[in-house]
């Protein structure tokens, strides 16, 4: 099967070459001209990966948005580029360094600014983890555009940890598991009774005061 698009390329060529390097064996399973998707082995299919670029423009994305039983599309995962052409080579303008760096290929600029990154974030991140931590802002406010469904976070966990700091300002909602070998998926998690509150105008209760430790390296 033939793939059309420059950035779909260079991102199946780069994940072939370094297979041998990850902690997690990703599966395409979904291509399109806009988007591949890619699964991991070992965890439910709603930890997906998005790989997409801009169809009118230069920004390029990974991300992974978990399905999940309670909770707007917040990501686990977000990497962002854009890179432009100059007479010197690609650059990504945004780079805050003094002399951002130039490469002589896009495809050099995104396995370095995209490709790479994401590899670490596999190996340090997602293939220690057993499970999502889904936090709510207590600023929380039901129906509110700006402090409702966009105020759940997601955190990954490993062995009732965190492998990252909980924003300022948020509480444990719930905790999600996410391994094939566990008992139960994201979309299998019982909402019932939080849609119920949610239709007599309260958020569900969260656990404000629960203090998850982080992973310490």
């Amino acid at each position: 099967m033939s793939v059309r698009p420059r950035f779909q390329r260079a991102f199946l060529a780069w994940l072939e070459e370094v297979r041998p390097r990850l902690a997690l064996q990703p599966r395409l399973s979904r291509r399109t001209d806009e988007v591949l998707r890619v699964q991991f082995d070992g965890f439910l299919p709603e930890i997906e990966a998005e790989i997409i670029r801009e169809p009118r423009g230069s920004s390029c994305s990974i991300f992974i948005r978990p399905v999940l039983p309670v909770g707007g599309p917040a990501a686990l995962l977000y990497l962002d580029t854009d890179v432009v052409a100059t007479p010197v080579g690609y650059i990504f303008p945004y780079d805050t360094a003094a002399s951002p760096r130039s490469f002589p290929s896009r495809e050099e600029a995104w396995r370095d600014l995209l490709f790479e990154p994401f590899l670490t974030w596999i190996s340090d991140k997602l293939a220690l983890a057993d499970a999502i931590a889904v936090l709510r802002s207590e600023d929380f406010i039901l129906g509110d555009p700006d402090r409702g469904l966009w105020s759940y976070y997601p955190r990954l966990m490993a062995d009732g940890e965190l492998l990252s700091p909980v924003p300022p300002g948020y509480a444990l909602e719930r905790v999600v598991k996410i391994r094939v070998d566990q008992a139960a998926s994201p979309s299998t998690y019982p909402p019932q009774r939080a849609q119920r509150q949610h239709s007599l105008g309260r958020p569900p209760k969260a656990a404000r005061l629960t203090k998850l430790r982080l992973r310490q390296p």
